[in-house]
């Protein structure tokens, strides 16, 4: 029977199987996909592009521009908004395929599809709006079109991966670090060097006139003025791995049995590819093309600004999840696939679940930058019920103003950013000039508030404490104005000041 069994599953037509994983992904990324209320990353975004402040040497630009123009067709709904990046999360799933088949094999490009299909991370960025989805899917995009090229020899193919490529580096600018994993390829495979440059270096050096000086700037304001990302621990790279793998919803003791795992499964990779040219070539470079970005960036962070953070090198999760099929493929005996496979399956449903449920296991340093999507709603309609005429809306952390302005709309109350002199937000000010401004509490002028002033206290985690400008801003107004009303919603205080006789 069990042999009976084992004839029909190999059987299987293998576009039925990756039809399943295509359409099982399509619906994970589709379930509950307005649940949250938009978050600040989200809602400022959606800010900027209704007022079309963004310009041609904005970072991102390509994907601004996109969901500008969804914007203006689908409407600003949190299912029409996060539609986009979710349909370029779908799209993802496909290309992994044709691209492990190319790589390696059909098996591979199955395992690799279901990798990322079922892979709690690149769920978490195809339900939020944000670039990160649609840098997954022109990674992909290109690396299909470029093995492609290589393979067929076709200058249509060429012409087709550098249109790619191009529209890739104004979608995200990381995707520039893909062209260590075309070279590697090319060396392995000794193949079409000159058309690779011609039709990429000469590319990019035309693109560089617009993009690269936009980046070199970003990099040396966020120097000069200093950014909110740490500069990364000797393990970062760690973590950044165990993230692309199950995200960041598991317990923190599962991570250390999964790196365990990948040294297997990696293992198993090298003795599969040792001795055929075509899986080794297609290996090496896919550790080229997750290694290097990784090794570049974190360098940088340690030595010059710290940008280092894990959603920036998703574009390149998909040579880790091509890595790992590879391996699990490479295991001789039959059962020892299928363990691994139902393994990984159970630990992204578990992290799946978890995500779903806003629930966030591990340490902060496990998820730097992300945390649970807070309510916002219930605070804004107790605000929004009880505006009156002169009101204004006060916020001491700047992640509750841009979702404040998207729900309650910046023309019903001016919004502004309130801090203290001691703990002062640096960043705010740019967050906060889209609305009233940014004001220091201890130069406030008296004739500032006629009327009540709204403060809207929180900080980045999803908890009921203050932060340290909350504190210092709320100690300040309760000296000098009276408290009339406050209220608290999962993690989100609102406080009702009036001016003292």
């Amino acid at each position: 029977m069990f042999r009976r069994l084992k004839d029909s599953l190999r059987n299987i037509n293998p576009f039925l199987v990756i039809g399943s994983v295509i359409f099982l992904g399509a619906l994970l990324r589709l379930f509950r996909l307005s649940h949250s209320n938009l978050w600040f990353d989200e809602a400022y975004a959606v800010v900027l592009i209704s007022r079309e402040v963004f310009k041609f040497t904005d970072l991102f630009l390509l994907f601004y521009t996109l969901l500008h123009q969804w914007i203006f067709l689908f409407g600003s709904s949190e299912f029409s908004l996060r539609l986009l990046p979710a349909l370029f999360g779908i799209g993802s799933i496909p290309l992994i395929y044709l691209i492990g088949c190319r790589l390696f094999d059909k098996r591979v490009g199955l395992v690799s599809a279901a990798i990322l299909a079922f892979s709690p991370f690149q769920l978490w960025y195809s339900q939020e709006v944000q670039p990160y989805s649609a840098s997954v899917f022109f990674a992909l995009l290109v690396s299909y079109f470029f093995l492609r090229a290589v393979e067929s020899e076709k200058a249509a193919d060429w012409w087709f991966f550098a249109v790619f490529f191009i529209a890739g580096f104004y979608i995200d600018e990381f995707l520039l670090l893909l062209v260590p994993f075309q070279a590697v390829y090319l060396l392995l495979r000794r193949r079409h060097l000159t058309k690779f440059f011609c039709f990429t270096v000469l590319s990019l050096a035309l693109l560089s006139c617009f993009k690269i000086p936009t980046v070199i700037r970003f990099i040396d304001l966020a120097k000069t003025r200093g950014f909110w990302v740490p500069v990364p621990k000797t393990f970062a790279p760690l973590i950044t791995l165990e993230n692309f793998g199950f995200g960041y919803n598991l317990p923190n003791y599962i991570y250390p049995v999964s790196d365990l795992f990948v040294i297997v499964v990696l293992i198993s990779a090298f003795f599969g590819a040792k001795s055929k040219p075509l899986p080794r070539s297609g290996l090496v470079s896919c550790l080229t093309g997750l290694l290097v970005p990784i090794a570049a960036v974190f360098l940088l962070s340690r030595f010059y600004v710290s940008i280092y953070t894990d959603r920036r090198f998703i574009s390149f999760s998909p040579f880790y999840y091509l890595i790992l099929a590879f391996g699990i493929v490479s295991f001789k005996p039959g059962w020892i696939k299928r363990f691994c496979c139902l393994a990984m399956f159970l630990l992204a449903s578990w992290g799946n679940i978890n995500y779903f449920n806003g629930f966030i296991p591990v340490p902060a340093m496990h998820h730097i930058g992300v945390q649970p999507k807070k309510p916002f709603k219930p605070a804004v309609k107790f605000i929004g019920d009880n505006l009156l005429a002169g009101d204004i809306i006060a916020h001491s952390n700047s992640g509750t103003m841009a979702p404040f302005i998207f729900y309650l709309g910046g023309s019903r109350a001016p919004q502004y950013f309130f801090t203290s002199l001691l703990n002062k937000d640096r960043f705010a000010g740019d967050y906060a000039s889209e609305s009233g401004g940014t004001v220091i509490v201890e130069k406030m002028p008296p004739e500032f508030v006629s009327g009540r002033v709204w403060l809207v206290c929180a900080n980045w985690e999803r908890t009921a404490e203050l932060d340290e400008n909350a504190e210092a801003v709320k100690s300040w107004m309760d000296r000098n104005f009276k408290q009339d009303m406050a209220r608290h919603s999962d993690g989100i205080w609102v406080f009702c000041y009036l001016p003292k006789e």
